[in-house]
């Protein structure tokens, strides 16, 4: 199925008001550069993310149980006597979303979400 997509970089976009029928020059399509700022931004942003994630509040990094691109975490949100450890990788966080939000529901996922908007807007 993905091979039926076409590589559409060189498509334009033009745009008109229907109101009073003015046409708009079409868009360029982005150049490399821009996709690279783009996923460059969305990288970092992401790597924030995993931060925060495992700053301690929610999950405790296990450097001695992590390798490369696996990451090894303790939920603190579990009980302390059935502390759960979760794994995932280096440039995912849904492993660890998915504990929080079936061991302990969507209100923690909410709380979660803002956490993470508190600790960026500082």
């Amino acid at each position: 199925m993905m091979d039926d997509i076409e590589d559409d970089s060189n498509i334009s976009v033009s745009a008109s008001v229907s109101d009073n029928n003015e046409t708009h020059e079409p868009l360029s399509p982005l150049s490399s550069s821009s996709t690279a700022d783009i996923a460059a931004a969305a990288s970092e942003s992401s790597r924030q993310l995993r931060l925060i994630l495992l700053d301690g509040t929610y999950f405790k990094h296990l450097p001695e149980e992590s390798s490369g691109n696996k990451i090894t975490a303790l939920c603190m949100k579990c009980p302390k006597d059935m502390m759960t450890k979760v794994k995932g990788c280096n440039n995912c966080t849904s492993n660890f979303l998915s504990h929080l939000k079936r061991k302990h529901g969507q209100q923690c996922i909410e709380e979660y979400k803002t956490y993470v908007k508190k600790k960026r807007e500082n």
